[in-house]
């Protein structure tokens, strides 16, 4: 049988908790933020992420529409590229040591959510987790959010315990930095390598 491995939550949670900040999967169009295409049932997946978060103590960052996501960036623009993860870019932004992305998918059928996790300061993933909840026939737009809801907390405990894990690994070896340098100037690749050797010893 294969073995389990259980996080002691409240002893992870006591030393420190990441800050999570919680977005929708974001794209670039002609070189701004699209949110063109982001599912009408994403407020309703936002906040019942939210709900699951703040409940258990966690500290949660969002993004709140076309405006604020537009000023982030502009926040970001001396070292954005507009080939980065634009969540990335925003959990830097607002100072989150995680960032979950989500992804609504309703059908006539089912309701069903994608939630993944990330770390900041490597955008790396630390896992994922999806939950589908059938609809059963009833289709109106309450009964779409509630399902909606219901898939969200059936995937979040599953997400939470690949966050925890990843959380108690990473305190052990201590709090991880990303160090952006903006270098003025011309230089030729040997100069750049040399002053990048430099900022890395310093």
């Amino acid at each position: 049988a294969a073995a389990e491995t259980y996080i002691d939550q409240d002893a992870v949670q006591g030393a420190s908790q990441p800050v999570i900040m919680v977005s929708p999967v974001l794209s670039m169009k002609d070189g701004v933020p699209d949110m063109s295409a982001e599912s009408p049932y994403s407020r309703t997946t936002a906040e019942a992420i939210n709900g699951f978060l703040t409940k258990k103590n966690y500290e949660v960052k969002s993004i709140d529409g076309q405006a604020e996501l537009s000023n982030i960036l502009q926040m970001q623009s001396d070292i954005a590229n507009t080939e980065d993860d634009l969540s990335y870019l925003a959990s830097v932004a607002l100072d989150a040591d995680i960032y979950i992305k989500y992804a609504p998918e309703v059908t006539n059928e089912e309701v069903s959510v994608e939630v993944s996790a990330y770390e900041t300061s490597t955008a790396r993933l630390l896992g994922s987790q999806s939950a589908v909840v059938r609809n059963n026939g009833h289709t109106s737009k309450i009964n779409i959010n509630s399902n909606i809801g219901a898939a969200v907390r059936k995937a979040m405990p599953g997400l939470e315990q690949k966050i925890l894990n990843y959380w108690k690994m990473d305190l052990a070896k201590g709090t991880q930095y990303k160090v952006v340098a903006n270098i003025k100037g011309e230089y030729s690749d040997s100069q750049t390598e040399d002053l990048h050797d430099a900022i890395m010893k310093g």
